[in-house]
């Protein structure tokens, strides 16, 4: 039975995906329909910063991201303020994607707003009607309910196997997964 994904789950890649794009990420849904697909943003792909994000967001130089493969020359935001910012979308309790992005910037220009607290993302992770449930049939993807804390305080490369080990309050072959499988 494959598990019903909605908007604020988390998507692990497990040992069997093999596709260089998700080998050990976390994909935080934004967006789910069975008929239309999946949008998400890859959580622990932090990456250089290109020049013209430097340029144009210089208050975003430890918070970038890979999202995924789709796009690249996209930015999402993800952030906890949307109580101040028009039109975010909120993903989770305390989670909130987008938004008006000017008023995200005034925010980090007069310190309102901390983009410490943000993952600014390059290129999102998309799934067309159907694909991602085909992929958890090949056992692909193991699904947890997103946190506050996975998203913005874990470091990214503990991501994974934090998530993998959330994943495991429900399967406990996962429970005790170390953060670094190599010390096992």
């Amino acid at each position: 039975m494959q598990p019903k994904v909605k908007r604020g789950d988390l998507l692990i890649a497990s040992a069997a995906l093999l596709d260089p794009h998700f080998v050990r990420t976390v994909v935080l849904i934004c967006d789910h329909s069975d008929k239309d697909g999946t949008f998400g943003l890859v959580l622990n792909r932090p990456i250089a910063v290109p020049q013209e994000v430097k340029d144009s967001l210089p208050f975003a130089l430890e918070c970038v991201y890979q999202g995924g493969p789709v796009r690249l020359e996209s930015m999402q935001v993800i952030h906890p303020y949307g109580d101040l910012v028009p039109q975010a979308l909120n993903i989770l309790p305390g989670v909130w994607i987008g938004g008006h992005f000017d008023d995200l910037c005034r925010g980090f220009r007069d310190g309102t707003m901390e983009p410490q607290r943000c993952r600014f993302c390059l290129g999102y992770a998309g799934w067309g009607g159907g694909q991602l449930a085909d992929e958890f049939t090949q056992d692909a993807w193991l699904q947890a309910v997103g946190s506050v804390d996975l998203v913005f305080e874990t470091p990214a490369d503990r991501v994974w196997s934090r998530a993998v080990r959330k994943y495991g309050r429900s399967n406990p072959l996962f429970r005790f997964y170390p953060d670094d499988p190599s010390h096992n």
